[in-house]
């Protein structure tokens, strides 16, 4: 146990020199901010070429139509069936809004339709990846879930004191 300690402790030693000495190489570094701004101008202006807000939009606009309409044979809570499932391609965010109210996935209630919408999103993905000329390979693999949802960790407990994992009952 000491020597585990000992060892740890070092580890973490060894990780604070390299993460200081790395930070004492950046600062000698010379950052010229205004050829940075300059460089960052031109390769917005060269990304602003390829048209990308279209193709966004288009691919926002199939995946969002896919999902809405793969919502209807999930198992989806009678209750939330009627809202709109709606996802970013830009920065991959995923919403539903149900009475012009966005719901979190952390709100929607049951695991099934987190399953639901994870599903949803996923397969629309795939249907917009293989109906392209995408380099990403158009399959899906899914694990199942013992459990759906994940609640928080409240209290950690150490593999070494096996009484504590036993804790008052067995």
């Amino acid at each position: 146990d000491i020597r585990d300690s000992l060892n740890n402790i070092r580890g973490r030693i060894e990780n604070t020199l390299e993460f200081f000495i790395e930070g004492q190489k950046l600062e000698k570094t010379n950052h010229d901010l205004s050829a940075m701004k300059e460089e960052l101008k031109t390769c917005i202006g060269l990304i602003r070429g390829y048209g990308l807000e279209h193709k966004f939009s288009e691919a926002n606009a199939l995946i969002n139509e896919t999902m809405n309409e793969l919502k209807k044979d999930l198992d989806f809570e009678d209750d939330l069936r009627n809202g709109e499932m709606k996802f970013k391609t830009e920065d991959f965010t995923f919403a539903y809004y149900f009475k012009r109210q966005e719901i979190l996935l952390s709100e929607m209630g049951s695991g099934a339709n987190w399953l639901a919408c994870h599903l949803a999103v996923f397969l629309s993905i795939l249907k917009l990846t293989s109906s392209s000329n995408s380099v990403i390979p158009a399959m899906l693999f899914l694990d199942q879930p013992s459990q759906v949802y994940f609640p928080k960790v409240t209290r950690r407990f150490s593999s070494n004191n096996k009484k504590e994992l036993w804790g008052e009952e067995e």
